[in-house]
């Protein structure tokens, strides 16, 4: 795809829902695609390059999104969630109990296919340690 870069895997991650205190997803300890489709969701915007595995997860459940708001960046869901627009989908690391004490995240490991942040580097580079 890139002849002139070494693409390495750097990061495993998940989605994790965020949601207002007093939702009702916050009482609950585990949650299915179903209970999921039933709330309005605001997530990342989706890709052009390719299928999105949120869409994919729903479909193969037979069961259709209501995705309501998409945005590029976590901080943007955040704020549209807690003003009670939807349930939220981020990235795990992007939640922060000591920036986001209003925001209750709910476990979403298993909904959703996990995803692997991609490190590029120009291939014949010497890598640092640092690097």
């Amino acid at each position: 795809m890139f002849p002139d870069v070494t693409i390495l895997p750097s990061y495993h991650w998940d989605r994790t829902l965020v949601v207002p205190k007093g939702h009702p997803l916050a009482e609950l300890r585990s949650i299915t695609l179903r209970t999921l489709a039933d709330y309005p969701l605001i997530t990342y915007t989706f890709s052009f390059s390719g299928p999105s595995s949120l869409k994919e997860s729903f479909a193969e459940a037979g069961l259709e999104p209501n995705v309501v708001l998409t945005a590029r960046d976590a901080d943007v869901i955040k704020t549209y969630a807690r003003l009670g627009l939807g349930v939220g989908i981020v990235a795990h690391m992007a939640l922060n109990p000591q920036e986001d004490p209003d925001l209750i995240p709910v476990d979403a490991t298993g909904l959703f296919q996990g995803h692997t942040t991609w490190i590029g580097y120009r291939r014949g580079m010497l890598i640092r340690r640092y690097m």
